[in-house]
């Protein structure tokens, strides 16, 4: 009897470590296995997100993921996505993972709205647990002195426009786990200015003061009258 038990014992043991070979060997990626397709995605999703954020007004956004590194030690492998076989698998054990991506965005305002004045306001809904209550108010107060009326809706000069806008982005992840998760730095890129930009957790972005990133125009209202008020 005891020898009856044993045999089938061990041809449960021999039958379960089977499985185990087929379905090891049968390519399913680990969290530390991913194809490459899949990485590239994980990094367009998180462009979107962040440029969602970072821009008003939005109604499209169209990310490319230029090309993607892989830093491990002094060693780093880099890849245009243009050239990557869709078969590739990424294999990421330390280090971290970057991509340089392309945001083209579009927004859209009517003719009678102040671009300045709503990107003021969106700039301060961002960035207001930077400032103190005197710089809110006078940020507050600026866009109330440059805010234009509204135009009625049948007014024939009161039409939609859209401006397309183009820029880049540099997104880090310490690890595929991480990218799978939603956690990237991001960083404004181009071959002039590389800046940090803020970052996503969990697929939330929070983006940073834009120290001289925002257009000229409101660069100027905004911080020469919230350095007026700096204690």
């Amino acid at each position: 009897m005891k020898s009856s038990k044993l045999t089938s014992l061990i041809l449960v043991f021999v039958i379960s470590f089977s499985f185990c070979l087929i379905s090891c060997s049968s390519g399913t990626t680990t969290a530390n296995s991913m194809p490459v397709t899949s990485v590239i995605e994980l990094f367009e999703k998180a462009g979107k997100a962040f440029a969602e954020l970072d821009m008003t007004d939005v109604i499209s956004v169209t990310v490319t993921v230029r090309s993607i590194e892989q830093v491990k030690g002094d060693k780093v492998s880099h890849w245009d996505t243009s050239s990557i076989e869709p078969t590739m698998v990424i294999e990421q054990d330390n280090g971290y993972l970057s991509a340089e991506v392309w945001i083209e965005a579009t927004s859209q305002s009517t003719s009678s709205s102040n671009w300045a004045t709503s990107f003021a306001q969106s700039w301060l809904e961002r960035n207001k647990y930077y400032l103190t209550q005197s710089q809110k108010d006078a940020v507050e107060s600026w866009i109330k002195d440059n805010a234009t009326k509204i135009c009625p809706e049948d007014d024939s000069l009161c039409v939609n426009r859209s401006t397309t806008g183009y820029w880049g982005y540099k997104l880090y992840s310490p690890s595929l786990v991480d990218a799978q998760k939603g956690n990237f730095d991001v960083w404004f890129w181009t071959d002039l200015d590389k800046v940090p930009q803020g970052e996503i957790t969990n697929w939330e972005p929070t983006i940073l003061v834009h120290w001289g990133v925002i257009p000229e125009e409101v660069y100027k209202e905004l911080f020469e009258l919230v350095s007026k008020t700096t204690p």
